[in-house]
């Protein structure tokens, strides 16, 4: 690939970074749009931590990346609870407490987004290979995009809008360094506990943002329309990256280049075992959970049968099984191939049709509902408060 290309996307990149605030800023004015970014940003976020955060984590420092995981999501809602059982230390006001933890858990997870930055901008210094194409650039601004709004729209809630402008300046300025020293970035990212902080912010944003969103000055109807709009928007920036990571790992093998830790391919490698891991737990669970939504939609809608109201309430079924199937990967992910060799019907085409055929509905319903009414209806209640913007 030209370098004048590569040069063009990372300038690209950076004004993409240093500009997502003029995005947020029309959302102010306009409720739709506000609306909208919403489900981009919760789509962007559940993305970025099961595609980039979860397996880099997972690659750089093993297994017990997932209990930090964990104590991400679960350590804001219980120091959020004292903070509402103990309300009088905050002045009688016990939404202080939930901003507070808030605001640090949100610092911790953008300084970490911001230190895998160093990893966007090796790969784009990657992207310079003869064998890369212009979709591996494509990809990774594409990347940037969500990533970049989603960090401002997070940060200027809790911080100053001038903060929060200093954060984007430092992503812009972190990527520019990850692709002027792309060869050192590898030992860069596995020093340390780099690892565990990528997990615990995977949780704390999934903390952050799985929380009933609401507009209280538009149509109901409005909001929704606007939340499959954002959703669908970040879908394509999901694929998007997808395809440039799976094309990364492509130029490697065409250039015969070994991923080894002077590489810096091998800080994105997470990625594709993230998506083997997904693939492998989803044939072993696709058929009873095709099952489950059937099942239990036939059963909510016996007493008012027709096609309308069975489609409807598969859709309502279909978050929980998404989360099923999470878990399930990340039981693979701590069992690793035992668990598919020892599936006592063995995994056969069948298996890999009823996976993609779950898949779709499963997305699909995704797409219609959009994030937040999708992602919230399978949150716990004592996890769930008012999140507003």
């Amino acid at each position: 690939m030209e370098q004048d290309s590569v040069t063009g996307a990372l300038i690209a990149i950076i004004i993409v970074t240093l500009t997502a605030p003029l995005l947020a800023k029309l959302t102010k004015k306009f409720g739709y749009l506000r609306a909208g970014l919403d489900g981009f940003v919760l789509m962007s976020v559940i993305g970025l931590v099961i595609l980039v955060l979860v397996p880099d984590a997972l690659f750089h420092k093993g297994k017990w990346a997932l209990v930090v995981l964990l104590v991400g999501f679960f350590l804001p809602a219980v120091a959020e609870y004292f903070g509402h059982k103990y309300a009088r230390y905050f002045k009688g006001d016990c939404h202080a407490a939930q901003r507070k933890t808030h605001k640090i858990v949100l610092l911790i997870s953008a300084f970490a987004i911001i230190f895998h930055a160093l990893t966007d901008g090796a790969i784009l210094a990657l992207a310079k290979s003869d064998h890369a194409t212009p979709f591996l650039s494509l990809g990774v601004v594409a990347h940037r995009v969500g990533v970049a709004i989603t960090l401002w729209w997070l940060l200027e809630p809790y911080i100053s809008s001038r903060s929060s402008y200093l954060m984007l300046i430092l992503f812009a300025l972190v990527t520019y360094l990850g692709f002027s020293m792309a060869g050192s970035v590898s030992a860069v990212v596995e020093a340390g506990l780099g690892g565990y902080w990528q997990a615990f912010a995977a949780g704390s944003l999934l903390h952050v943002v799985m929380h009933p969103l609401r507009e209280r000055n538009i149509p109901l109807k409005t909001i929704q329309n606007a939340h499959r709009l954002g959703t669908c928007i970040a879908f394509f920036f999901l694929i998007a990256s997808i395809f440039s990571a799976l094309e990364l790992t492509t130029n490697h093998m065409l250039s015969h280049q070994v991923l080894d830790p002077s590489n810096t391919a091998v800080t994105h490698a997470g990625m594709e075992e993230s998506l083997y891991i997904l693939k492998q737990a989803g044939l072993i669970v696709a058929p009873w959970l095709l099952a489950f939504i059937v099942g239990l939609a036939l059963f909510r809608v016996r007493s008012k049968w027709s096609l309308k109201n069975f489609v409807s309430a598969s859709a309502r079924v279909a978050p929980m099984t998404f989360l099923i199937w999470l878990i399930s990967a990340a039981f693979y992910a701590l069992m690793g191939t035992q668990m598919v060799e020892d599936h006592p019907l063995g995994i056969g085409i069948k298996h890999v049709e009823i996976f993609y055929l779950w898949l779709l509905l499963v997305f699909s319903a995704l797409l219609y509902q959009g994030a937040p009414k999708f992602f919230t209806s399978v949150m716990p209640d004592f996890l769930s408060h008012d999140h507003s913007h």
